[in-house]
């Protein structure tokens, strides 16, 4: 939370996101608990341990915050 307040409120940023690959629940949950909604999903966009996964990423607005 001190990181995303840092980029609101020092470096004056517009807009803050992630994105992470299907199935870690540790960074969803995180971004959730940052309050971070999911703006979508790049399918199959990364080829890990033989099988190709979704990418989901996550942003929140200054305005949201």
């Amino acid at each position: 939370m001190l990181i995303v307040q840092y980029g609101f409120q020092r470096l004056n940023l517009h807009r803050i996101y992630c994105g992470t690959i299907q199935g870690n629940k540790g960074m969803m949950k995180l971004a959730a608990k940052l309050k971070m909604k999911e703006e979508g999903k790049r399918r199959e966009a990364i080829y890990k341990n033989g099988s190709y996964l979704d990418i989901h990423e996550y942003g929140i607005l200054r305005s949201e915050f």
